[in-house]
């Protein structure tokens, strides 16, 4: 069953989850790489099987030799994802990514506040 045209224009134009559009412009390729190296690297470790620890480790090839952009490379580890466990297997991935991410910015924030390098609330201290 294919997706009607409007949906999938809908999909791709989806406005990302960001708190600072300062984020999508800074486009450092170099920073992406590492992202989705460490990201992609440390999940194929998880593997058991060498077999399918290789065939992970094999989607950062392109990444490596500079011949797919990050958010490709991380686009089919999500299809490898979604080959385990559709598309609810792929969201929760990428669902747990993001909070693990939020909750270390929150613990980062609170040792800053401890630190008194942010106020209490937050804010930075000027």
């Amino acid at each position: 069953m294919s997706m009607d045209k409007e949906k999938v224009k809908e999909l791709l134009n989806t406005k990302p989850p960001i708190e600072n559009e300062e984020a999508v412009r800074l486009n450092n390729p170099n920073v992406d790489k590492a992202i989705v190296a460490s990201l992609v690297g440390a999940s194929c470790e998880l593997h058991q099987d060498k077999s399918e620890r290789d065939a992970c480790w094999e989607l950062l090839r392109p990444l490596d030799k500079d011949t797919k952009a990050p958010e490709d490379v991380l686009a089919e580890f999500y299809i490898k994802e979604f080959d385990k466990g559709g598309l609810e297997r792929m969201h929760l991935v990428a669902d747990r990514t993001n909070y693990i991410q939020w909750k270390a910015l929150q613990k980062a924030k609170q040792k800053l506040i401890e630190m008194g390098k942010l106020n209490p609330d937050g804010t930075p201290k000027t």
